[in-house]
């Protein structure tokens, strides 16, 4: 996932988890905060219309978001063969997983699965999976910050095209090609990364480029490595 911090709104354990770089994607980033943003009067004494959103927020999948080391982060993902029902229930389920998370992006492999698969959603847009993803081409070079939540605390500045053209297969076995600037570019690009078992800090050769956070603070405390491996 792509992210950013430093956002008034958000409390630092969120920042921490952050994959967009628009302000207006990171206003939903817990179950807390959508339900602060809609005004529910109370949870103490909820109302029948209270309960019945609760119990949808609850019932939304919300898979387990893999971390560094774990090694099936660095597994190169095998080409899905057929969009079948159990792709289009997984496609569902890392959408849900990813909302939760206050994403735009999330890749199969982040959540366990080491297939070509990836969720997207920019803003103000319907989210959508992609099969199979694979970029054609490439154009300009841009320097920007970027996260993921498969490495929580930490962010850098790496380096992206500036627009990209793309293709896959959407849940309906429709071919699809894409051609996307600014954030999707971005998106498309670091979880297409993910299915090759490259993470964003591979893309960092000066480490004065890779920041921790610092939770406390809610702001970048100072330079540091990884391990990702």
């Amino acid at each position: 996932m792509v992210g950013t911090s430093g956002s008034a709104h958000l409390n630092p354990i969120q920042v921490r988890y952050q994959a967009a770089l628009h302000p207006e994607m990171m206003k939903y980033t817990s179950i807390i905060s959508l339900l602060t943003a809609i005004r529910i009067p109370t949870i103490a004494h909820p109302s029948s219309s209270t309960n019945a959103f609760c119990d949808k927020i609850l019932q939304m999948a919300a898979l387990k978001v893999l971390t560094v080391p774990d090694p099936v982060l660095r597994n190169r993902s095998v080409r899905v063969p057929e969009v079948d029902r159990s792709i289009t229930r997984l496609i569902k389920d890392m959408i849900e997983t990813m909302q939760l998370e206050g994403g735009v992006g999330l890749a199969a492999p982040q959540i366990g699965k080491n297939i070509r698969l990836i969720v997207l959603h920019m803003p103000d847009e319907e989210p959508f999976g992609l099969v199979n993803p694979e970029i054609t081409k490439r154009e300009g070079d841009r320097e920007i910050l970027e996260a993921c939540l498969s490495i929580p605390g930490y962010e850098g500045l790496v380096h992206r095209s500036v627009t990209v053209t793309a293709k896959g297969i959407d849940h309906n076995g429709k071919h699809l090609r894409i051609k996307a600037s600014g954030l999707l570019a971005q998106a498309l690009e670091h979880e297409i990364d993910h299915l090759d078992g490259i993470l964003y800090p591979d893309h960092i050769e000066d480490d004065n480029k890779l920041f921790v956070i610092d939770c406390a603070s809610d702001q970048i405390s100072s330079r540091g490595n990884i391990d990702t491996q």
